[in-house]
């Protein structure tokens, strides 16, 4: 039975995102051609997506890859018409076992592995299939030639949340082999009470809706490994609807483990895709690069997409935030953007602006980030508040890092920050003795460097270390529950 509950939901974003998929594309690279040539994507397990501007060729960039892993169970004829010549390497796994694919988006390429790639582009596939059922001149003898299937009550429901709509009953007839662009066509018939129409009376937000459930039950129904391509998903679409069918995606997804490619230009749409998922495709010096978006926030805010906040974090001063921001880094849910931060100014008041606040709301969660050193002294005072968190160790942030320095190699220490050794040598020596609070800010002097700038490295410096991987992964995993 489909569970389409707001907590069923939340679950399967998180599922999305830790899943073990049995499809994986590692990276795909073009060569060749005069346009992509020598463009490679590197993407994550699962979802990933596609952001840029109008003009990069990102639908360009999609359809080649569509072309060159099409095959005769895929929903449409390749595209005959491409910007660029290129010729792509797919580097994938399948059930854990490593693959290389040469592949030309202009000719049938014969894969040997079981690869059920798909593409819903509503904004030129929706038009033309209405159009092409309007000018049919014997679509009622035609259809009859087909057997109708009246989705079950399971499917309706699942129909009527992604639509947004209260159909009575839907029947599909799936017409195969008879329009050269499409190998296999759904034709839909609805009834809303008691007006009954079809797919050539609907509006192309509806078909497009009603597209889209067919493509997503047909995944479900296949035993391929399924790689879906999804090109501009809001096209037709207002925002609440965007957000169900993201939610039937994830749902998909997590329980079917399909891979998923989405080109996009909607917040909705990214809402809550991780932003180390998201990948940003620019025209630098006349070639295509993909830049991630983590690290790249500036681009992602000139194209107007920021990171969706999940909540406000207080903390004691600069230092935590700086570490914390360097944890959060690490999550493959959120970027160090995923957050609102105020500082409180000490411990107490960190916990007395928490209790201003409610737990959560919708889709967003106030939670306290206390230093290391407050895990042995706060005892009682938390006893009725769960949406806290402490950071890493049982010290503060600097006396932690201090420690950490000391034990480190001061060649890598010099690399990471990009100063010579004997001068991070001579700022050590100089700070050597002062306070803990004062420590950092007198290297910092020395090295002509800010001193959040300096800190941000050195945190950055510490979650990197393998030596730290399980204490980085329980503050992430811990901060993921609280920031539902």
């Amino acid at each position: 039975m489909t569970n389409l509950r707001q907590a069923r939901r939340d679950d399967h974003w998180r599922i999305t995102f830790k899943r073990n998929y049995p499809l994986i594309l590692q990276d795909m690279e073009f060569t060749e051609g005069e346009v992509f040539g020598d463009t490679k994507l590197t993407l994550k397990p699962g979802m990933n997506a596609i952001v840029g501007k109008n003009g990069t060729g990102k639908s360009n960039f999609i359809r080649a890859i569509y072309n060159s892993l099409k095959s005769d169970s895929s929903n449409r004829q390749r595209f005959s018409k491409l910007l660029d010549k290129s010729k792509i390497k797919f580097n994938l796994i399948i059930s854990g076992e490593n693959f290389s694919l040469e592949l030309s988006p202009f000719e049938k390429n014969e894969i040997e592995q079981d690869i059920l790639c798909l593409l819903f582009d509503p904004c030129t596939l929706i038009p033309e299939i209405q159009t092409l059922f309007v000018q049919q001149e014997n679509l009622n003898e035609l259809l009859e030639s087909f057997s109708p299937n009246l989705l079950s009550a399971d499917e309706l429901k699942l129909a009527n949340f992604i639509s947004n709509t209260e159909y009575s009953s839907i029947e599909v007839i799936n017409i195969e082999d008879e329009f050269e662009s499409f190998p296999m066509l759904p034709f839909f018939s609805v009834e809303r009470g008691d007006v009954r129409y079809d797919s050539r009376d609907m509006g192309l937000g509806e078909l497009s809706l009603l597209y889209y459930f067919w493509i997503v039950d047909y995944i479900g129904k296949s035993k391929s490994n399924s790689f879906l391509i999804i090109e501009e998903p809001e096209s037709f679409l207002p925002p609440l609807i965007q957000n169900r069918l993201c939610d039937v995606l994830a749902m998909t997804l997590a329980t079917k483990g399909i891979a998923c490619l989405i080109s996009t230009h909607s917040e909705h749409i990214l809402r809550k895709i991780p932003r180390s998922h998201v990948h940003i495709m620019t025209r630098v010096l006349n070639e295509i690069k993909f830049f991630n978006a983590p690290s790249n926030m500036e681009q992602m805010e000139v194209l107007g997409l920021t990171a969706p906040k999940k909540g406000l974090l207080f903390y004691e001063d600069k230092a935590a935030f700086l570490f914390a921001r360097s944890l959060i880094k690490a999550s493959p849910l959120f970027v160090s953007d995923s957050f609102l931060y105020h500082c409180s100014g000490s411990e107490g008041d960190v916990l007395q602006d928490l209790k201003r606040f409610p737990v959560e709301l919708v889709d967003f969660s106030f939670i306290a980030v206390f230093d290391g050193d407050c895990r042995g002294r706060m005892g009682e005072q938390l006893d009725d508040v769960e949406n806290y968190i402490f950071l890493p160790s049982a010290l503060s942030p600097e006396e932690h890092l201090i420690s950490y320095l000391a034990e480190r190699n001061i060649v890598d220490v010099a690399s990471n920050i990009g100063k010579p050794v004997e001068l991070i040598n001579a700022a050590i020596e100089v700070a050597a003795g002062s306070d803990h609070h004062d420590y950092f800010v007198e290297i910092a002097r020395v090295l002509s460097l800010s001193y959040e700038e300096l800190f941000s490295k050195l945190c950055d410096l510490w979650v990197s270390d393998e030596d730290n991987n399980e204490s980085v992964q329980a503050f992430i995993r811990q901060l993921e529950t609280l920031a539902k």
